[in-house]
């Protein structure tokens, strides 16, 4: 086994040279890496993982015999690489060897006398990693498969181990004279009185004993090396097959609770030490939803202690609910294997069962996925392990319990892939039809000097020993079709790298005085450097061209931004310029950038407020892990100064904008620079800003959207304090959130006034330094005319009000008619649709939002909160609550996409459909467009005395973003 887990070390620090960097992308495919466009990422808590593709294939045959004389198949419920045989050969080609376990036999037609066992084979593995697609045969070089030998299982008394179906149950025995520990009661055949094993999993320790994960039990056998049974591990009676209380180990029924009839201990592994060992079921228990393929999905994750597993019997010490994945048709795709990859972190094969053997020759889902544990609730020594206390109802996970995260990850079935070795997925029925039954995983590190973090992702499929010339217990059988043992293997990264860009790479180091050698091709050197030196990097992204910019393609840490921003300025000194609005509670500068025509007299002002002009203000995440927020709005600020002739340029609305109203825009891409940088240094999913608040200063943080002034009395007004806007708004510290559900029943509660609260608002109005340095800059902007706030995610466009559902702004007629005609805008580019409504309607009932304060206090008619892509992690009737509330809820739906974890490949999609809607609101505005200027109105300069003499009891949701 190869431990893939890493240490989340101190600091993210950018390195970036021309010299360096260039390299990477643009790069042809070598011997040591897959093509990268090829590579797909994911991101899970601190982490991201590559799957680079697929770079070999090979198979055994069907009618392959072993050495007892029985046909070799069925061996891909399990494998493992033999310890310390993998190696890199000269050549660059690897060798090694798979330790591989079938499971009970050739058992189409019923269960037979089938002897557990294991087979030793050795292979051959060259790497392919070009684009052009082998023939099968060629493909079959790149992983030479040569079997070796079979060890067979047996239990006490060397008696052999069976396949057939456990009809019976040997009591409880003593494990041996000398050790007071006793073996539970065991499945065993009544015909013969052996030991009935369904072996699935399987680890191999560093002594030689492994440990086998049956289904029968479901039990966990530990073995010696030659084979035989050791000692026997019970899980939970809420697992233990159960009818009327009694034990039935049966395959064929499903008993009344405990796992399901042949759905036990598919999936088994180990951490990196040895010492904790874990193992999964299948799919949910019958209590737990089992019965029935709509409602099973609920599985359960044990771990146990096995440091001392020959003294003493191992300890049950964690247990979490891992939501395995559902079809377009709700049926649960069964787990078939567990690989832990680091902390917490596992890759789990789940599947449908089509494909070669299978009923249908077309697969829909076959992948290897990640989940995370870190933030499950752990259930273990709790009511649950109580049948009669089951995890779900019907398919609804309890609301006391928080299940692991599920993330797609390796899909086994990608048709560009698989043609790449002459497989397909699909009619014809043939040989080079993928398998249906891909039940083991095994990794092993790739030796690669220059990816470092990249490995093998080995993966073998069960055939269920269908040969049309097979032989079973010494007797030929003909199943009517041949089916071959294959394998795949993928090339995968966990890498310690954050993400690799085309213009940059950013790497994980202990300490900043660390030096990195940087190769200089042109010259043939290699240049020793400190890290700290290269903290700050000399080139950004290409910003000349916004179609053909590199730099919209990867998010940025908060120094790159800033950079950008300078090179924003010094490229276009006619139309952008740099403003400071102050300092964050931790010292940083928070940046705006003022873009703008040419006007010189302006350029010779020291005071903006000076100057009469009209303004549209865009803010990136004020909340800190909304990356796509803060992406979206430096793209957006990149397309107001792109040449007009590019298809999504703001540059004409600019000068529209500019001769109706003297306007300028402002662009505040980082509003919470502290929390931001925090998401990149410690904590991804981190929310509030950074300040130390609460009684000596014990707690960290205030969420910056609930600390502004935005809920309406009858006669708003303006009051400063030291400068700064203060309090004329009613404001609520215990702002009372709704209680709602997260789709499992459980209610999340409102922050209330602690503050330590996830979602503290603050003690007072603008106590969060950067919501008063925000507040200030916008009430010195004369006559603004729009402002838009970027969230994520969900996809939703909003009006006022948050405080109230019951009172709508006086303005909504106009402002809801530009919200429809901007998610029609959103919807012409890429077809992604956007909800629209209040914030109190689409989101919850909270004082202090921004867009409220923006409308009511700053004047500002068009006030937008604007939620970004995608919808989320959970179902649509919900995903509005959750995605404010709960930020570590990410269980997979069938309609759900990444929630905050959006991919960087979607930053330029969303920030094109963003600019399609900034063009409709400021030619509404200005009347240039489809609109009809309806610039005036709001807070300050408005048609109505009080914006926020709202009409009571109206309801102005509209779910559809249509215009006619």
């Amino acid at each position: 086994m190869f431990p893939i887990s890493r240490v989340l070390l101190a600091a993210v620090l950018l390195v970036q040279t021309k010299v360096l960097l260039a390299r990477p992308s643009a790069r042809r495919s070598t011997p040591t890496e897959p093509d990268p466009s090829f590579a797909v990422t994911v991101t899970l808590g601190n982490k991201q993982y590559v799957n680079k593709g697929l770079v070999a294939f090979g198979l055994i045959p069907s009618n392959f015999t072993e050495s007892t004389g029985d046909t070799l198949g069925g061996f891909g419920s399990a494998i493992a690489l033999k310890r310390d045989s993998f190696t890199k050969n000269a050549d660059g080609t690897f060798k090694g060897t798979i330790v591989a376990q079938p499971d009970r036999g050739f058992n189409i037609d019923g269960t037979i006398d089938y002897q557990a066992r294991q087979h030793q084979i050795d292979f051959v593995l060259s790497p392919y990693y070009g684009d052009e697609n082998l023939s099968f045969e060629d493909a079959l070089e790149t992983l030479k498969l040569t079997y070796r030998n079979t060890l067979l299982y047996t239990e006490r008394e060397s008696r052999k181990t069976t396949g057939l179906d456990a009809l019976a149950v040997r009591p409880a025995e003593p494990l041996s004279r000398l050790l007071a520990i006793e073996n539970p009661p065991v499945p065993i055949a009544p015909s013969n009185g052996h030991l009935a094993v369904d072996a699935e999993g399987l680890v191999l320790n560093a002594d030689g004993t492994f440990w086998v994960s049956d289904e029968y039990g479901p039990y966990i056998y530990l073995m010696s090396p030659e084979g035989q049974l050791i000692e026997t591990v019970q899980p939970p009676k809420a697992i233990l097959p159960l009818v009327n209380g009694k034990l039935n180990f049966t395959s064929e029924t499903d008993p009344t609770t405990g796992r399901a009839g042949n759905q036990g201990f598919e999936g088994l592994t180990v951490d990196a030490s040895g010492k904790t060992l874990y193992a999964l079921l299948q799919s949910a228990t019958i209590q737990d939803g089992g019965s029935d393929q709509s409602t099973s999905r609920f599985t359960r994750l044990l771990a146990y202690d096995i440091a001392d597993a020959l003294l003493v019997r191992p300890r049950l010490i964690g247990e979490w609910v891992v939501p395995l994945p559902v079809s377009k048709k709700d049926n649960t795709r069964a787990a078939s294997e567990v690989h832990l990859v680091g902390d917490g972190i596992f890759l789990v094969l789940a599947r449908d069962g089509d494909g070669h053997g299978g009923d249908d020759a077309k697969s829909s889902y076959k992948q290897a996925d990640l989940i995370d544990i870190k933030n499950a609730t752990d259930i273990h020594g709790t009511q649950f392990d109580d049948p009669a206390h089951p995890i779900a109802i019907n398919g609804t996970l309890d609301g006391s319990i928080t299940p692991a995260t599920y993330l797609s990850f390796v899909n086994l079935i990608d048709d560009t892939q698989l043609a790449r070795f002459g497989v397909h997925n699909g009619k014809p029925v043939d040989q080079t039809l993928i398998d249906a039954k891909w039940e083991s995983l095994a990794l092993a590190p790739c030796f690669d000097a220059e990816f470092p973090d990249d490995f093998f992702l080995f993966t073998a499929a069960d055939n269920d020993f269908i040969s049309t010339h097979g032989v079973s217990l010494g007797k030929p059988f003909n199943a009517g079709l041949d089916v071959d043992n294959q394998f795949m293997v993928f090339r995968a990264s966990d890498a310690r790298v954050w993400q690799v860009g085309p213009s940059h790479v950013d790497i994980y180091f202990q300490q900043p005085d660390e030096r990195l050698d940087l190769p200089v091709p042109e010259v043939g050197e290699v240049s020793s450097t400190r890290i700290e030196d290269l903290y700050f990097h000399t080139t950004g992204g290409d910003i000349g061209s916004l179609a053909n910019s590199t730099y919209h393609a990867v998010y940025h840490p908060l120094y790159e931004i800033e950079d950008f921003m300078q090179e924003m300025a010094s490229a276009y000194p006619n139309l952008v310029e740099l403003v400071n609005l102050g300092h964050s509670s931790e010292g940083r500068e928070m940046l705006a950038m003022r873009i703008s025509k040419d006007d010189s007299e302006l350029r010779k002002s020291s005071r903006l407020s000076t100057v009469k002009k009209a303004g549209f203000v865009l803010t990136g995440a004020q909340h800190a892990r909304e990356w796509i927020a803060t992406s979206t709005a430096l793209y957006l600020a990149h397309a107001l100064v792109a040449d007009a002739a590019e298809e999504f340029s703001l540059s004409t609305w600019l000068n529209y904008f500019v001769s109706s109203f003297s306007g300028d825009f402002y662009v505040i891409p980082v509003p919470n620079p502290d929390g931001y940088v925090y998401t990149w240094e410690s904590d991804r999913l981190w929310y509030k800003n950074r300040q130390n608040i609460g009684a000596g200063e014990a707690c960290v943080g205030i969420d910056m959207n609930r600390s502004e002034l935005g809920q309406c009395t009858a006669r708003p007004e303006r009051h400063r304090l030291n400068g700064l806007v203060s309090q004329g708004y009613k404001w609520k510290a215990k702002s009372k959130l709704p209680s709602f559900s997260d789709g499992t029943g459980q209610p999340y509660e409102a922050a209330g006034a602690d503050p330590c609260s996830p979602w503290y608002p603050g003690h007072r109005p603008f106590e969060a330094h950067e919501v008063n340095n925000i507040a200030n800059f916008i009430t010195t902007l004369p006559s603004l005319k729009a402002f838009v706030d970027l969230r994520s995610y969900g996809q939703m466009l909003s009006t006022p009000f948050s405080y109230s559902c019951k009172k709508v702004p006086k303005d909504a007629e106009d402002q809801l008619e530009a919200a429809l005609g901007a998610a029609n805008a959103i919807k012409q580019v890429h077809g992604t649709e956007f909800t629209t409504g209040s914030l109190c309607q689409q989101l919850y009932k909270a004082s202090g939002n921004v867009v409220d304060y923006m409308y009511a206090k700053a004047g500002i008619k068009f006030a937008y909160s604007v939620h970004l892509r995608d919808t989320g992690t959970v179902s649509v009737s919900v995903r509005i609550h959750l995605s404010h509330v709960v930020s570590w809820l990410l269980t997979p739906h069938r309609d759900a996409q990444y929630g905050f974890l959006l991919p960087a490949q979607w930053i330029r999609p969303v920030g094109e459909e963003t600019a399609s809607m900034i063009r409709f609101l400021a030619g509404f505005i200005t009347g240039k467009g489809r609109g009809k200027g309806r610039g005036k109105g709001g807070g300050k300069k408005g048609v109505y005395d009080d914006p926020c003499e709202g009409i009571p009891g109206t309801n102005l949701l509209i779910r559809s973003a249509s215009i006619v």
